[in-house]
């Protein structure tokens, strides 16, 4: 999970920068102890640079992110504090994100409902390929490959070979990333120009509600 400015992907920490600028509710999945963990780019793309001939790495693989895990809650600790601002949070229940996570509860048609029909899709999941609501899902906090990793498994890699093998250490802590990252986000307006649609996290505090 690559982190940092000019991120392609603005439903990652750039959605957590808009969340809290306008004093939006913070969704946290379950009780916000589940782990994650990120990388900057800046570190990656040098950890690559390093490896690149060298013999050593050959035919090795290697895990290549941050050096520090947090917990979902942490997550949004850390950017509240970057930003200056209290997080408002709200806690979804574990049973009601088991329910959207499985597709018993519906809030990609535009309102939240239980399914009354569970029907298997070809995968063999219930409630049809839900794949879309698992990727608005994980953008509540930032997450990696919610079609691999269930929304409550902490997932944190080892970084010991590569840091070994090559003499490459992250100079990024995960608070440090947030900070540059969201200076570089003000700094290119993009708390006025960016925009995103928060249909789907509205549906869910109108249920939790």
């Amino acid at each position: 999970m690559v982190f940092g400015p000019h991120n392609g992907i603005p439903d990652r920490e750039q959605r957590m920068f808009a969340r809290l600028l306008q004093g939006r509710k913070i969704l946290i999945p379950g009780d916000g102890r589940t782990l994650g963990q990120v990388g900057h780019v800046d570190d990656q793309a040098r950890a690559l640079r390093l490896m690149m001939g060298e013999s050593v790495t050959f035919g090795k693989r290697y895990n290549l992110t941050g050096s520090q895990a947090f917990t979902n809650e942490g997550y949004v600790d850390v950017f509240a504090h970057a930003l200056g601002v209290e997080a408002d949070k709200v806690f979804i229940p574990p049973a009601i994100m088991d329910g959207m996570w499985d597709g018993a509860i519906d809030i990609a048609a535009g309102a939240m409902q239980s399914r009354m029909e569970i029907r298997p899709s070809v995968t063999g999941r219930r409630g049809g390929d839900n794949a879309r609501q698992k990727y608005q899902l994980a953008t509540l906090v930032q997450r990696l490959a919610p079609h691999l990793h269930r929304w409550d498994r902490s997932v944190v890699f080892g970084i010991d070979r590569l840091r070994r093998d090559i003499g490459w250490q992250p100079e990024y802590t995960f608070a440090s990333m947030v900070e540059q990252t969201f200076e570089w986000f003000m700094r290119e307006g993009l708390d006025k120009s960016l925009t995103f649609d928060f249909t789907a996290e509205d549906q869910i505090l109108s249920m939790l509600a």
